[in-house]
């Protein structure tokens, strides 16, 4: 231990700048394993129709926020790349602010219409029964868009 501590700083900085820079330098080609979910899933928005409905459940909050939202973006961008009409939801109070701002942000790049390409429903509360109401009729579970 006493021998580490005597290792000139100047050597660390030399270290630690190397291991940072080399890797920038360097190009690594690893591979990105597409799962068998993912390409379901990207294969069903693919053979929906033009105008057909996807109901997106953004169930998540800030806490899971960075490892959530790409994925629901990317969702977003292929249903608004295909003309495919977007709803969206949260049964997580948390959620909503984020859900929201990721469905109008998205559409907007796309020059989508809110109400007319996607709408947003907003949180409810009591997720079973919610889910359950939704089942016998939508527009009773959600009268009102957010």
């Amino acid at each position: 231990m006493e021998r580490l501590l005597s290792i000139d700083r100047r050597y660390i900085f030399v270290f630690v700048a190397l291991a940072v820079t080399i890797p920038l330098l360097i190009k690594f080609d690893l591979p990105v394993p597409v799962t068998k979910e993912v390409k379901g899933i990207y294969n069903k928005i693919d053979s929906l129709p033009e105008g057909a409905h996807v109901l997106i459940a953004f169930d998540f909050d800030p806490a899971s926020k960075e490892e959530l939202l790409p994925m629901a973006l990317a969702l977003l961008h292929h249903c608004f790349r295909k003309n495919v009409k977007v709803v969206g939801m949260t049964l997580n109070p948390g959620g909503t602010g984020l859900a929201n701002s990721a469905i109008t942000d998205t559409g907007k790049q796309y020059e989508k219409i809110q109400g007319e390409d996607y709408v947003f429903l907003g949180y409810k509360t009591g997720v079973e029964l919610v889910m359950i109401n939704m089942g016998e009729n939508i527009y009773s579970a959600f009268p009102k868009d957010f």
